[in-house]
């Protein structure tokens, strides 16, 4: 049984990385299935054999998901809250069958054999998109490499974390001519790939973490580590170079086989040379300072080096152009540095609102405009450690960061006790991951977890590099030793596999409702695409898109009558029971109270959006304009001047925020704003209209023509007829003669929008 499930595990293991890494929930919910009922098999075969106690030493991994179960009854984003529980239930359940089929020894010559065939085909598969012989739509973005992640910094990270773990199962003394093979071809496809990437992130954290290897290292082995490092890095240079230039596919791809082959051919000329000088070298492990010599000669090139970047020196000057423009623009005080400053400091600020066990996964993503202090757009803190601490609070980020450091711990000590560099390469490889992670959002995609995890595998077990010459147990033999039965444990797993048979259940009424959503169609029998909806919210009823979709259809597919007016009010109702601090659930339970004609909802509802989000530009008008309506209606009905005022007074308070707001953003001490203006954030024209209409309404015709002066637009005739209707109210006829025939002649039929202006509004209540 452990080979099957082995085998189906690295099945999913290769493949799950060209699902976007795993980046969207809908792409979970299948493989999350899978994963649950292998998982299920393996633990009744556990608890049956008396076997728990196995797992003793890495229960300490369940705590994860009880995280994300503490904060769910307080989740601010249920849907999000299902997501993220069910992904990490996910997480733990591959870890222990890994782990399971880890503890034979034959599987586990395999694990690392499986990582780096992983790393190898991605690494193969990009270069083949990037020079367009392969298709990935997405896979560029702005001339940066992104593949399959479609995202280029995550790219990046992932392709350092296949070249130090290359690179360090390369350095092995014991390594066969097929394993020296297996991890010597690929160093240099990294790092083409890497670069391609252009993450100035992982350009900082690339010679930090190779540093902190270096120091880790004997005194031998840092030898072949900068050599193998130096010349593969010469040698990924010399072909980026090529890569950039405009030659064809085909001689850009033989001139990278090439290269590699080269490399490779380098390689096997170094070990030799090693090899033979063996003998000589005995005498430099001896010596203890002989181990920080060389790190600390290296450390001191490496300030040079950081020196001649920064006054851009001769060896600066020898890099590639767009290599130099990457480097260039590495600054704190630059737009994306500052833009993650801010959503760390917007990210503590929320964590504020429930301290200790969080607001549930994805709660940054519904209530970030609450807390923005500049108008970004970002469903990400880029930050995945802030991410955690977000949506589990503290008590979730100190089990995070206390699980980390228990499986750091583990592997160091294997590595200083039986100095084996597979170790080493997990520590730097898993190293290269939570660095990076702290300026990007790599822990949201699943593959990244999944790397994690498996690579964790890896170090805790001994001897992890097993080889061939090792003695196979013989089958008829059996310990003597019988394990005493472990209660607490076959209690603590018991608990976990209910957990799992629950998210198994919710993970496929999601998938069912997934597949519902995307077969319904528009053109679809109205009475049939309304029972499907309501299908799929059954199955899937934390889902706003769902309840929003469900809402439409109520509304296209039926008169205007009290029955569809109180299936639309149940479902806004349920919208913002789900996602109360949500101010787009506001904004749409807004829309969709005018479109049932209960103006006064309206309002109230955009009212409260607004409370939730200073920042947005369609809330204002909305709200201005939907107060408008409203007076428009009571002056039609014919209430009084007192019931109409305090409304219009209230549009009137909208637009100054508006611009309050738009002022503050605009004198913030930033040099590039638009950067940080991902919501286009500003004061629209039809809010510039709206607001003049509402002092329009309570005569305040000066404001009106302030207004009229203030906005410069090449469709403003409206704004025009309405400060010619104030200035004909104030009595300045031949202004308004003036203007009527200057806006003639600007805009055409411009006398009909005037006329029906007219009408439409009258100068008095």
């Amino acid at each position: 049984m452990k080979w099957f499930v082995f085998v189906f595990i690295a099945i999913i293991f290769v493949v799950s990385p060209y699902t976007t890494g795993l980046y969207t929930n809908s792409s979970f919910y299948s493989l999350s299935l899978l994963i649950f009922i292998l998982y299920l098999l393996f633990i009744i075969r556990e608890l049956y054999k008396k076997e728990i106690y196995l797992f003793k030493k890495v229960s300490i991994i369940l705590l994860l998901p009880l995280c994300y179960i503490i904060s769910f009854p307080f989740a601010e984003n249920p849907k999000g809250a299902w997501d993220s529980l069910i992904q990490w239930v996910t997480y733990i359940s591959f870890f222990l069958l890994i782990y399971w089929v880890s503890l034979d020894r034959n599987i586990k010559k395999w694990i690392p054999i499986t990582f780096q065939l992983t790393g190898i085909w991605i690494s193969i598969y990009s270069l083949l998109v990037y020079l367009n012989i392969a298709e990935l739509p997405g896979a560029i973005i702005a001339g940066r490499l992104g593949s399959i992640f479609k995202y280029p910094n995550t790219f990046g990270m992932a392709m350092i974390m296949f070249y130090f773990f290359a690179l360090l199962m390369l350095i092995r003394r014991e390594t066969t001519r097929i394993q020296v093979i297996m991890y010597s071809l690929p160093l240099v496809s990294y790092l083409v790939c890497f670069i391609l990437a252009y993450s100035r992130g992982m350009i900082l954290v690339f010679p930090i973490v190779w540093l902190i290897g270096l120091f880790l290292l004997k005194a031998k082995k840092q030898i072949d580590y900068c050599l193998y490092s130096l010349i593969s890095i010469a040698f990924s240079l010399l072909t980026y170079i090529v890569l950039v230039r405009s030659f064809s596919s085909v001689l850009k791809l033989i001139v990278l086989i090439v290269v590699c082959i080269a490399f490779f051919g380098c390689v096997l000329f170094i070990r030799l040379l090693l090899e033979k000088w063996e003998s000589h070298t005995k005498w430099m492990e001896e010596k203890g300072i002989f181990r920080m010599l060389i790190p600390s000669i290296v450390l001191m090139i490496f300030i040079l080096g950081i020196l001649d970047i920064t006054h851009q020196g001769i060896a600066f000057q020898q890099l590639p152009i767009r290599l130099q423009e990457r480097i260039e623009s590495i600054d704190i005080t630059s737009g994306t540095a500052k833009e993650r400053l801010i959503f760390n400091e917007d990210a503590l600020k929320i964590s504020k609102e429930s301290p200790l066990i969080g607001l549930g996964g994805e709660a940054f993503r519904v209530i970030f405009k609450k807390y923005q202090e500049l108008p970004y757009r970002s469903n990400k803190i880029h930050n995945g450690f802030f991410e955690w601490l977000v949506d589990t609070g503290w008590i979730g980020f100190s089990i995070l960061i206390g699980v980390i450091i228990y499986f750091y711990l583990r592997i160091l000590k294997l590595y200083f006790k039986e100095e084996n560099e597979t170790q080493l390469a997990v520590f730097l490889s898993t190293l290269v991951i939570f660095i990076h992670s702290f300026i990007d959002f790599n822990f949201s995609y699943g593959t990244v977890w999944f790397f994690v995890f498996w690579l964790f595998i890896l170090g805790i077990n001994r001897n992890s590099d097993t080889n061939l010459s090792h003695q196979k147990k013989k089958k008829s033999q059996k310990t003597d030793i019988k394990p005493e039965k472990d209660y607490f444990s076959i209690s603590v797993y018991s608990i976990f596999s209910a957990v799992v048979v629950i998210c198994f259940i919710f993970s496929y009424r999601f998938m069912e409702a997934d597949k519902i959503v995307k077969n319904v169609k528009s053109s679809m029998n109205p009475a049939i695409l309304e029972q499907e909806m309501e299908r799929a919210v059954t199955l899937d009823p934390t889902n706003i898109e769902y309840w929003m979709k469900l809402s439409d259809i109520y509304v296209k597919g039926h008169q205007q009558n009290s029955a569809t007016k109180e299936k639309v009010e149940k479902v806004i109702k349920k919208m913002i029971n789900l996602e109360p601090n949500n101010s787009e659930v506001f904004r749409n339970a807004g829309i969709l109270s005018e479109k049932i004609g209960n103006l006064e909802a309206a309002v109230y509802y955009y009212d409260e959006g607004l409370k939730l989000d200073r920042y947005n530009t369609g809330l204002y008008t909305s709200s201005i304009r939907s107060k408008n309506h409203l007076v428009n209606q009571m002056i039609h009905e014919k209430n009084s001047n007192t019931e109409v005022e305090p409304l219009l007074q209230s549009a009137i308070d909208d637009y100054k925020d508006n611009i309050y707001w738009y002022e503050y953003f605009l004198s913030q001490p930033i040099k590039d704003l638009d950067a940080f203006n991902g919501r286009d954030f500003k004061v629209s024209y039809l809010t510039h209209y709206n607001a003049a209409l509402a002092y329009f309404h309570l005569e305040q015709y000066e404001q009106v023509l302030n207004i009229s002066e203030q906005v410069v637009n090449e469709k403003n005739h409206d704004l025009m007829a309405l400060a010619i209707l104030s200035l004909e109210s104030m009595g300045e006829n031949e202004k308004a003669n003036e203007m009527i025939t200057e806006n003639q002649k600007k805009y055409d039929n411009f006398t009909e929008s005037l006329e029906a202006l007219r009408k439409t509004y009258q100068p008095k209540f």
